[in-house]
């Protein structure tokens, strides 16, 4: 297939539209494939440089021009817009889209993005129920264990190495009464022993913390 030759109207209209549209915006206004824009774009270097009387447009969007983007998309076409701001159509189109905005035809609406409430709670895939306690911050500072929680509300602050765990390891009751702290050794120690009887716990887990302790003594009166 022959290739059509770019005549000096054709590279008028791409160096005039270039920092305006898009390369398939490009293409469609000169009936051609969006590669040929593409080469052609990199043999002239139009967009190294804007076109006479435009300004070349800042790599970030600031709140000021953000603003004025909302102000001027409510009562004007794309292309209008991005003449005004010194931008292409598909930056226009993508800032709208991170600040989540639509128009239809009742007019310019910004799409809120649902939030749950604080004091929600949800359970994650492991099982374990959360409460949601903010909506500033990071996840972490946002959510927390509803189980631990309920416990505080009862006793107070956990103290500093225990953690509170479900008696029978049934993390859908969460309930006062199925809850018990415990040290973070103690933990460890139940995870390597599932399955074990809490009779047996009860006595093991203590015997296992004074050979602990006999053991460091030894070490220590060594040294």
């Amino acid at each position: 297939m022959r290739r059509r030759p770019w005549s000096p109207d054709d590279l008028e209209i791409l160096k005039k539209h270039c920092d305006l549209e898009t390369n398939a915006e490009l293409a469609a206004r000169l009936g051609r494939t969006v590669q040929a824009i593409k080469t052609k774009l990199n043999e002239t270097r139009f967009r190294n440089g804007a076109p006479e009387g435009i300004a070349t447009p800042p790599p970030f969007w600031s709140a000021e021009e953000s603003r004025q983007l909302l102000e001027l998309y409510s009562t004007l076409p794309a292309l209008e817009v991005a003449k005004r701001l010194h931008r292409s159509t598909g930056s226009i189109r993508e800032r709208l889209k991170t600040i989540r905005v639509q128009q239809s035809k009742r007019g310019l609406h910004v799409r809120k993005k649902f939030t749950h409430p604080v004091g929600h709670r949800a359970w994650d895939t492991h099982g374990t129920m959360w409460q949601k306690v903010s909506l500033t911050g990071p996840r972490h500072q946002r959510w927390r264990h509803a189980h631990e929680m309920i416990w505080e509300e009862a006793n107070g602050p956990i103290p500093d190495g225990y953690v509170v765990v479900f008696k029978n390891n049934d993390r859908s009751i969460v309930a006062l009464d199925n809850l018990e702290l415990i040290t973070l050794s103690e933990k460890w120690y139940r995870r390597r022993h599932v399955g074990e009887p809490p009779e047996i716990t009860a006595i093991s887990f203590p015997l296992l913390k004074l050979q602990e302790a006999i053991r460091k003594r030894e070490h220590e009166e060594q040294d």
